[in-house]
């Protein structure tokens, strides 16, 4: 029979990727960007201080904690999953999330730390993610179909490419790069105090695409 590919799948394949018994240990790091996330709410409403000098300091902070636990992450899925799944299905997955989700969740592990450490633009590094995931799901689907066939997401790919449904492509590698140059303005915002033209229109045009994501 043959596979009815809907968009909502892929979302809930991650999640379910995220969430298996064998990853569990994912719990704790979602725990700890939600709380890193309110801590900047609770900051920025003068819920620790009124103090701009410590504020400014404790943000600094965090966002060198966050730097360091995506990195931490990265590596730890790379090596983890590397063994447990297999370096080709791990690799496959992360090309597959990195230009067949509209959201960059998979780039920010590589494109965060670079715009810290190397004043990497986050834009410039998800378009590099997105070639790169694009070259290898092409190795993929022409040299290694005998990997694809077992695996979920292998068979959603197969789908996408044999009925010319494209569109899912090129929604969310816009809607990625977008996303992450948006996420770069937050940052520079916030942070740096670095003000930035047409924030309300990239998120407006991000928020669209997500949504047309889910019609194609």
């Amino acid at each position: 029979m043959r596979l009815k590919l809907y968009p909502i799948k892929l979302l809930s394949y991650s999640i379910y990727l995220e969430m298996n018994k064998e990853d569990l240990l994912n719990i704790p790091f979602l725990v700890f960007l939600c709380f890193l996330v309110i801590s900047f709410t609770m900051l920025k409403y003068d819920f620790f201080t009124k103090d701009k000098t410590l504020k400014d300091e404790i943000k600094f902070y965090m966002y060198e904690v966050i730097n360091v636990a995506f990195m931490f992450i990265f590596v730890f899925y790379a090596s983890y999953h590397g063994y447990t799944r297999g370096i080709y299905e791990t690799l496959f997955i992360w090309a597959f999330l990195a230009v067949c989700t509209p959201v960059p969740e998979s780039g920010l592990l590589i494109s965060l730390p670079l715009k810290r450490y190397f004043d990497v633009k986050m834009m410039h590094s998800q378009v590099v993610v997105s070639l790169v995931g694009l070259l290898i799901l092409y190795l993929f689907y022409n040299y290694k179909q005998h990997l694809l066939k077992p695996l979920f997401l292998g068979c959603i790919f197969n789908d996408i490419m044999k009925n010319g449904r494209y569109l899912v492509f090129i929604i969310s590698i816009v809607s990625s790069i977008i996303g992450s140059d948006l996420i770069d303005n937050i940052i520079d915002k916030y942070l740096f105090y670095q003000e930035h033209e047409h924030m309300e229109t990239k998120a407006l045009i991000f928020g669209f695409l997500i949504v047309c994501y889910f019609f194609v």
